[in-house]
């Protein structure tokens, strides 16, 4: 399996899955590592040069960089980064054994009792294991990463029967894998070695809970157990001089296996207070704890209000926070709504008699959220398209024509970027923001955007908000729109000013017609494509039996042959872009 070269002198795809590696046949992974006898073997295996692979983990300088992160309960964190060159092999290393870890549990039975680091598994998945029961009971293991040590590493790759490797292959599978002599958090490959090596405590602790009528799973370093009975079955929780501590048989398996127990996070949690698995609460249902909910709130406010707000530590000190801090924590809460509590979501956005999207108190924050990171404190221009389709016809276009419009694409790492956003179509914009579904939710962000501009007690406005639209029928209604809620808006050789950063340009006219739509400016060649017989046409509502939609343009056509596409035609709209960037500034 040689490549002929080392994964240091490949491109970024080595930071990312293979395609010629990761979609072999799973079910032979396990006997390829057996057949693994040294290191220019791991070395094939892994697709670099023996030489390469040695020089990675024997004279190699500085491949780790520490650092520390704060705890959510207090203290700090040791994370070891491997360097680039490493990462890359490890990367490889932890797909490979992902795959042995499935080959495992589909062959030879078990279920995936870890949620952490497991594929379509989340604190989700793992907390919604435990929800509506009467009594939960959480467990931590202390110093968990670093408890699994290069030994037991490369004694488990030997000894295992599923792997039974050769001794000098299993030593350099451990030296790719720890750092000194021990899983390194931040490793590529740690997460899914600790699931390999705990998958048999995980055997062990569900057959202990399902002989006494109790749920288990597992996320990483934290155990949980849960139950409808009235009391948990002394084998896995006793009362200790009052307090609740780990039963005899529980303890004895965990001990077994080489953890301790870390008895200052181990809880009983009863159905009348606030049970949470994983920071999510499971009491009737799993969501995201009121006081973190709050915490977010407040701090989107203060957003609101000075244009900054504040993170506090766990040691009482108080640091700036960054919009993307306050995206995440947005989002976690949004998406476990999303999977918890509003369920269909994934198909079907409700909407009201209008055709509105509905929103409950909690979406309208992350709405009003991304109104203000896209339209009121974007730090770059952003375009506004009516579809998702012209979306992708605009970033291809501008990034084809980079030689003529410098100040829209520069080169970043051999790479073309843009210098100004085009908002991207997906579930969260449709829902949250109601855009990029057509003409009519243009209309309605219009005519809704002075209004939602008021939330906000200084906004700053440095960049422009630009709406692209068809020059057709449609368009007037919504031109008739803007001239009655806006009176400040006036049509500037071609830009159409609306209200504050809030611009809307129209496809040019071609050749004298009266309208014109974005597919106009490819070329006449292009458009005549013909695909197993069918002819494209732009409408939603065509004939499919004649015809080819314009997603269908897109993914077999734009994103296949963009790099030989003719986009000029694009640059009377880009032409306007531009203009519109100058005149705000």
């Amino acid at each position: 399996m040689a490549t002929g070269g080392s994964p240091y002198e490949c491109d970024k795809s080595v930071y990312r899955p293979l395609p010629s590696i990761f979609n072999m046949d799973i079910m032979s992974k396990l006997a390829d590592i057996r057949s693994l006898k040294s290191l220019s073997d791991v070395a094939d295996f892994l697709g670099c040069e023996p030489k390469n692979l040695a020089y990675s983990l024997y004279f190699a300088k500085n491949k780790y960089k520490s650092f520390e992160i704060y705890k959510k309960s207090g203290g700090v964190r040791i994370i070891n980064a491997p360097n680039e060159k490493l990462k890359s092999l490890q990367k490889i290393l932890a797909g490979y054994l992902s795959e042995c870890l499935d080959e495992i549990y589909n062959t030879h039975g078990g279920n995936k009792i870890s949620h952490g680091f497991v594929k379509g598994k989340t604190i989700i998945t793992n907390a919604s294991q435990h929800r509506n029961k009467n009594l939960v009971f959480n467990i931590d293991l202390s110093d968990f990463f670093n408890t699994i040590n290069f030994g037991r590493v490369r004694g488990f790759f030997i000894k295992n029967k599923y792997f039974s490797m050769d001794e000098k292959a299993a030593t350099v599978f451990s030296q790719i894998a720890c750092h000194e002599g021990r899983l390194p958090q931040g490793s590529p490959c740690s997460p899914v070695i600790s699931n390999l090596i705990l998958n048999i405590l995980d055997i062990r602790l569900a057959s202990l809970a399902f002989k006494n009528s109790c749920n288990y799973t597992r996320y990483a370093d934290d155990l949980t157990f849960s139950t409808n009975r009235k009391e948990f079955p002394i084998d896995i929780v006793k009362d200790e001089l009052g307090d609740w501590v780990v039963g005899n048989k529980l303890h004895k398996e965990i001990t077994k296996c080489g953890f301790i127990i870390n008895k200052s996070k181990t809880r009983l949690q009863y159905k009348d207070s606030r049970q949470d698995v994983t920071g999510l609460v499971v009491n009737k249902f799993v969501n995201v704890p009121s006081d973190y909910r709050r915490l977010t709130k407040s701090m989107a406010h203060e957003l609101f209000r000075t244009n900054e707000f504040y993170i506090k530590l766990p040691d009482g000190e108080s640091i700036e926070g960054t919009q993307n801090q306050l995206n995440g924590m947005l989002s976690y809460i949004y998406s476990t709504r999303k999977i918890t509590i509003h369920k269909n979501f994934d198909s079907t956005i409700p909407r009201d008699g209008k055709g509105i999207p509905i929103l409950d108190a909690s979406d309208r924050l992350y709405s009003d959220f991304l109104f203000y990171k896209n339209f009121v404190a974007n730090d770059k221009p952003i375009v506004i398209c009516e579809g998702k389709t012209d979306v992708v016809y605009l970033k291809h276009a501008i990034k084809s024509r980079y030689e003529k419009y410098p100040n829209l694409v520069e080169i970043k790492k051999k790479e073309k970027a843009l210098k100004i956003q085009i908002l991207g179509a997906s579930f969260l914009v449709n829902h949250l923001l109601d855009l990029l579904t057509g003409t009519t939710a243009i209309k309605r962000f219009v005519e809704s955007y002075a209004t939602r501009l008021s939330k906000y007690k200084c906004p700053p406005l440095n960049n422009p908000v630009i709406i692209l639209t068809d020059n057709d029928d449609g368009i007037k209604g919504l031109i008739h729109a803007i001239n009655g809620k806006y009176k400040e808006s006036e049509d500037r050789d071609g830009i159409y000013f609306i209200t504050s950063n809030l611009y809307l340009i129209r496809t040019p006219l071609l050749n004298d017609k009266n309208s014109s739509k974005i597919e106009d400016f490819f070329t006449k060649e292009l458009l005549a494509r013909k695909l197993d017989g069918k002819t494209f046409h732009p409408d939603n509502d065509t004939d499919n039996t004649m015809h080819y939609s314009k997603q269908v343009f897109v993914e077999k056509i734009i994103k296949k042959e963009y790099k030989s596409i003719d986009f000029s035609g694009f640059d009377s709209i880009i032409n306007l872009l531009e203009k519109t960037i100058i005149d705000h500034k």
